[in-house]
């Protein structure tokens, strides 16, 4: 398996609304869009789960994790993300339950 990356800019809110994009199927309450109008780069088939990270002042954090689009790489439908920033305090909720994973024995 091999880890790639893309660098995407974030589309704003009002376009990724448009009727001729993703109209009011797009929930920037909870989501929002990266990618380029003209389509080519983009998150596909397995990328779901991953995430978009970005720098600020010298720092990586999670922007968001991609949840679904039309098609790969489509002119005006760009992926759509999970805002993890709306889910910070449910994040924090749950690490601090000290919830331990554990690998199945086999």
């Amino acid at each position: 398996m091999v880890l790639n990356q893309v660098i995407l800019p974030i589309i704003s809110d009002d376009i990724c609304s448009l009727l001729d994009w993703y109209g009011s199927d797009f929930l920037p309450n909870t989501t929002f869009c990266a990618g380029y109008e003209q389509g080519g780069q983009d998150g596909c088939t397995g990328d779901s789960g991953g995430s978009l990270i970005c720098r600020r002042n010298g720092l990586w954090y999670s922007q968001g994790i991609l949840s679904w689009g039309y098609g790969c790489g489509e002119y005006k439908y760009p992926g759509i993300y999970t805002d993890v920033s709306k889910y910070g305090s449910w994040i924090y909720d749950i690490i601090q339950q000290n919830t331990v994973c554990n690998s199945p024995v086999g």
